[in-house]
């Protein structure tokens, strides 16, 4: 590990000879946009493409995938475990995480322009660290699908953004439209609803606004919605957690802006689920989409039970297969 370090800043001042970064101006700027000064500005390291790969493999997990297959919202496993491992190696030109404390990494290789957008970015989330280090803290206990996760991740993904793209001069940000399965979509949401908070946010309060957000996120996606939200009780002694209407939307479609509350459980091999449904006239409509899991159905309320292991690859009768 030293000697791979030891290589890397090696090459730190050939790196800003060669890209011309003024990374004094870039602080300043950032601090300027955002409305938070660094507290000791990083060392920035700019490596090849496959440390930057290695680094990303590094931080990635997948504990989504033993909830999120048994339910039907990743379809397939092997495939959703090696297009995750391609779209976040392969297409990073910055890096920064908290196990990295003090250090912002960039791709070498890249057209300047590139590697100073990713710089910003990366710089914007090294300040978030800064100032708010239990964000990161909850997002290591969580993962991609789980409500609480997936609201945190598009604050401060949406915050880098909007940051990047004020630096830039730009007076908007277009993302590209993606597949509806649950990974694209879960990168939409997080970088364009997200973003959409945030500068919203600006708007009404200004930077303040902005900081008040940071320090104070929203622990479900129903908030991006402008919806309400419950915190309801699961049926076991479980673990509790809520995936919310932003993961169920890739098994219910339009129907899940109708949740009110949910929660999941996990018992041995058994996972167990309560939705909430705005009317009982929803619960029924949401029954049909996935009735092959139903355990049974209580006016508003849908209460479900499936096997963790078994139920991807036996999902029940034909017909019945979301």
């Amino acid at each position: 590990m030293f000697r791979f370090f030891k290589k890397t800043i090696s090459l730190i001042i050939l790196s800003l000879f060669l890209l011309g970064l003024d990374l004094s101006r870039i602080k300043t700027r950032i601090e300027e946009i955002g409305g938070l000064k660094f507290k000791k500005f990083p060392q920035v390291i700019y490596l090849n493409q496959e440390q930057v790969k290695k680094l990303v493999l590094r931080e990635l997990n997948f504990r989504e995938v033993k909830i999120l297959s048994p339910l039907g919202i990743i379809k397939d496993p092997e495939s959703y475990i090696k297009r995750k491992t391609s779209l976040f190696s392969g297409a990073g030109i910055g890096f920064f995480s908290p196990s990295s404390p003090g250090k912002v990494f960039v791709a070498k290789g890249w057209p300047e322009r590139f590697q100073e957008l990713a710089l910003v970015h990366e710089l914007r989330h090294c300040l978030q660290w800064e100032h708010f280090p239990s964000l990161f803290s909850s997002l290591q206990e969580g993962f991609l699908g789980e409500d609480r996760t997936n609201a945190l991740l598009a604050v401060l993904e949406g915050d880098a953004t909007w940051v990047t793209i004020r630096y830039f001069g730009k007076k908007e940000f277009l993302p590209p439209d993606f597949p509806g399965d649950f990974l694209m979509g879960m990168v939409h949401f997080v970088y364009t609803d997200g973003y959409r908070l945030v500068k919203e946010r600006w708007k009404r309060d200004g930077i303040a606004g902005v900081i008040s957000l940071l320090r104070n996120p929203p622990d479900n996606t129903a908030f991006f919605f402008k919806r309400h939200y419950e915190r309801i009780n699961c049926p076991c002694r479980g673990s509790l957690l809520s995936l919310g209407m932003e993961t169920y939307s890739f098994l219910l479609g339009e129907l899940a802006m109708h949740l009110k509350g949910d929660c999941l459980c996990q018992e041995g091999k058994k996972l167990k689920g309560t939705l909430v449904f705005d009317s009982p006239a929803n619960s029924a409509l949401a029954m049909k989409v996935i009735s092959y899991k139903i355990r049974r159905r209580i006016s508003e309320k849908i209460i479900f039970e499936l096997e963790v292991r078994d139920d991807s690859s036996n999902p029940g009768e034909k017909g019945n297969d979301p």
